[in-house]
C-alpha cells in the first residue's frame, strides 16, 4: 500500500460513520511503505465545517491511522484503534503509529476512544491556527512501546500564529512508554497554552504522569496519578496559576510528586506519597501547599528562590525532612502543621522573615 487507504480533501463537512479499516501492517514492506490509513483534510478559509468519526474500528496502522486537519471542528467518538504494537520487532519501530491525529483544528471533541497504540494514543498540533477548545473524556488510552497517550504540541514548523486555548482531559491513561499528558512547544515559539485541566486516571507511565513544557497560563489537575517513573506532575516553563488537588503515588525516586519552575502561583491540596521529594518549586513566586505528603525518600516540600509560600494544615510523616527553603527565599509562613517518623524533624528556612506558629514534628 504505497498511499492512503482513505483520503479526503474537501471543501465542506464530512461524517465517517461506522466500518472496520484492517491496514494489514504486516503483508506490507514495513517500515518502508508508511501511509497513513485514513486522511481527511478541509478548508482552512472555510470557517464552518466539520469531520466526524463514530463508531470506527481500525487495525495495524504502518503511520497514524486517522488523521483530521485544517477543519473548524472535529468530533471523533467511539473510536477504536489496536495498533498491535506487540507484533512490532523493535519498539523503535512504533514511532508514527499514532492512533488518531489532529492539526489545525479550532474545536476538538473526542469522547470515549479506545486506542492502544505505537506511537502517541491522541496527538493535537498545531501549525498557525489558534485552536479554541480540545476535550478528550472518557475512554481509555494507552502507549506501551513508544511516546505518550496524549500530546498537544506547537509542531516544529509552526508560527506565532499558532496558539492553543483550553484543554480539558478526563480519560483514563494505562500503560505509557513516555508521559501520560505531554504540552509541548517545540519549536519554542514562546506561544501558550491558556487553560489546561486534568482529570481521570494516569497510570503506569515510564516518564511523568505529566509533563506541561510549553507556557501556560493556568494548569489545574485533580487526577489519580500512579506508578510513574518520573515525575508526577511537572511544570517545566513558566506559568501563572497552577492548582493540584491530587492523589499522586508511587512516582520516582529521583523525582517529585510536584515539580514547578517559573510559575507565579503554585496551589498544592491532595496526597503524594511514595516517591523521591514531594513539592519541589523553583523560581517561583507564590506557594500554598496543605496536603498530606507521606513515604519520600527525600524532602516533602523544598523550595528555591520561593519568595511567599503559606503551608498550613499539612501532614508530612516519613519523609528525609518536612520543609526546607534555600536561595532567595523568604516570607514563609508555616502553621498548623503535624509531622512524625521524618529522618529529620522540623524544617530549615533560608531568610529572615519568615513565620513559624503552632507545628508540630515528632
Amino acid at each position: 500500500m504505497n498511499d492512503q487507504m482513505i483520503e479526503w480533501t474537501i471543501n465542506g463537512s464530512i461524517t465517517i460513520d461506522g466500518g472496520t479499516f484492517d491496514a494489514n501492517r504486516s503483508g506490507q514492506n514495513f517500515p518502508a511503505n508508511t501511509p497513513k490509513e485514513v486522511r481527511l483534510v478541509g478548508d482552512p478559509n472555510s470557517g464552518g465545517d466539520f469531520a466526524r468519526i463514530q463508531d470506527s474500528t481500525g487495525f495495524e496502522n504502518s503511520d497514524f491511522f486517522f488523521e483530521i486537519r485544517d477543519f473548524d471542528q472535529a468530533s471523533v467518538e467511539n473510536l477504536t484503534v489496536d495498533s498491535r504494537p506487540e507484533l512490532l520487532s523493535d519498539p523503535a519501530l512504533g514511532s508514527g503509529l499514532d492512533g488518531l491525529h489532529i492539526y489545525d483544528v479550532r474545536r476538538i471533541t473526542v469522547a470515549n476512544p479506545q486506542i492502544r497504540s505505537g506511537d502517541d494514543a491522541v496527538a493535537i498540533g498545531v501549525f498557525d491556527t489558534t485552536i479554541e477548545q480540545i476535550s478528550i473524556i472518557g475512554g481509555t488510552l494507552s502507549s506501551p512501546i513508544h511516546a505518550n497517550e496524549i500530546r498537544i504540541h506547537h509542531e516544529a514548523e509552526a508560527t506565532t500564529a499558532g496558539n492553543i486555548g483550553y484543554a480539558f482531559l478526563a480519560t483514563n491513561i494505562n500503560d505509557c512508554a513516555e508521559h501520560g499528558i505531554r504540552v509541548t512547544d517545540d519549536p519554542g515559539t514562546g506561544n501558550r497554552i491558556s487553560d489546561l485541566r486534568i482529570s481521570g486516571v494516569i497510570q503506569q507511565c515510564g516518564q511523568s504522569g505529566i509533563s506541561v513544557e510549553a507556557k501556560a497560563d493556568r494548569v489545574y489537575c485533580d487526577a489519580s496519578i500512579q506508578a510513574v517513573d518520573g515525575h508526577g506532575i511537572a511544570l517545566h516553563n513558566e506559568g501563572y496559576d497552577a492548582r493540584v488537588d491530587a492523589l499522586i503515588q508511587n512516582f520516582g525516586s529521583n523525582s517529585n510528586g510536584i515539580f514547578a519552575n517559573f510559575y507565579d502561583t503554585i496551589r498544592v491540596e491532595g496526597e503524594i506519597a511514595q516517591g523521591g521529594v514531594g513539592v519541589r518549586a523553583i523560581n517561583c513566586y507564590e506557594l500554598y501547599v496543605s496536603a498530606t505528603i507521606r513515604s519520600l525518600g527525600g524532602r516533602a516540600i523544598w523550595g528555591s528562590d520561593v519568595r511567599h509560600a503559606l503551608v498550613t494544615g499539612s501532614m508530612m510523616k516519613g519523609t528525609a525532612r518536612p520543609i526546607y527553603s534555600e536561595g532567595t527565599s523568604d516570607y514563609w509562613t508555616i502553621v498548623g502543621n503535624h509531622g512524625r517518623d521524618n529522618a529529620t524533624r522540623g524544617m530549615q528556612l533560608a531568610g529572615a522573615n519568615n513565620l513559624r506558629a503552632n507545628n508540630q514534628f515528632l
